[in-house]
């Protein structure tokens, strides 16, 4: 079920990260990386909070107060 939603979330919000890594140079990769995560935190259209980074919070050995909710 993680995997399908993942899947999702890279064909969608986290599209930016796939297209990152066809850059030319890593440099290009890695600035392509940091804007799309700027854009995809920061944009006015998105939710609060990243699906990556919260799924890994969720699941460390204590789950973050934001995990339990």
């Amino acid at each position: 079920m993680a995997r399908k939603v993942l899947d999702r979330y890279f064909a969608g919000p986290g599209a930016f990260a796939v297209e990152a890594l066809e850059a030319p140079t890593a440099r290009d990769v890695v600035e392509r990386l940091v804007r799309g995560a700027v854009e995809l935190t920061t944009g006015p259209h998105t939710p609060h909070g990243c699906l990556s980074v919260n799924s890994v919070h969720a699941c460390g050995r204590t789950p973050t107060r934001s995990a339990r909710r």
